[in-house]
């Protein structure tokens, strides 16, 4: 999932995945550089790479996890 911010010309790129574990796999099309330059070359910069999942909020590899439920609330 990819969110554009018109304001600063920039996007946030997403994962979405089911687990309750972190897993490098999960991170991949993150961390791909061919899907980077795709998507900054269409869309914009990005700014920021998060994988939504069911597990507790944290940073790892400078990819940020936060938890589905929370981030659907914030909403």
């Amino acid at each position: 999932m990819v969110i554009y911010d018109e304001d600063s010309d920039t996007c946030d790129v997403y994962e979405i995945k089911h687990a309750q574990d972190r897993h490098p796999a999960q991170r991949r099309f993150l961390q791909d550089k061919g899907c980077e330059e795709m998507c900054e070359r269409v869309v914009a910069p990005i700014r920021k790479r998060v994988v939504l999942y069911r597990g507790d909020p944290c940073v790892e590899d400078g990819i940020v996890y936060e938890n589905v439920v929370d981030y659907l609330l914030g909403l």
